[in-house]
């Protein structure tokens, strides 16, 4: 029998992202990084709910506008779990009132897709360390927000 021992300090993280080419990207570019692990993908708010729940990954990285089920209903529903997920949230646009209310529900961060990489890497290592207060600020993919 085969048995498998997480690396102590590694990251998990679910990706919640319907744009496949641009989940793909997020999938390669996270799992690059030393101490980070996609674990789980989903492509819709219901499946969302489901992998996280099922998965109990570190940190769900989740694009707000999906099909099915919006991304603040998302938080809203795993929030109630009481599980302590941390939730960073990605949009296309610099919206304070989405930012205000993705905070409101629970997200420990929102970021644009369209900042940077190691923004958001910092963020995601201390949101795991439990060093990172609410905030918002632009981190994310910035190669991809011109397709």
């Amino acid at each position: 029998m085969l048995s498998f021992t997480r690396h102590p300090r590694l990251v998990r993280l679910v990706i919640a992202e319907d744009n496949l080419p641009l989940r793909q990207t997020m999938v390669s570019v996270l799992n690059a990084l030393p101490d980070l692990e996609v674990v789980g993908e989903a492509d819709n708010g219901y499946e969302t709910v489901e992998v996280t729940r099922d998965i109990q990954p570190d940190i769900l990285l989740m694009d707000l506008q999906m099909p099915g089920l919006c991304g603040l209903e998302v938080i809203r529903q795993l929030v109630a779990d009481q599980a302590g997920y941390n939730v960073i949230c990605l949009a296309n646009e610099n919206d304070q009132v989405l930012i205000g209310e993705c905070i409101k529900a629970g997200a420990k961060a929102f970021s644009l897709k369209g900042g940077s990489i190691p923004q958001l890497y910092q963020t995601i290592r201390q949101i795991k360390a439990g060093e990172f207060q609410s905030i918002a600020h632009p981190a994310s993919f910035p190669e991809l927000t011109a397709s």
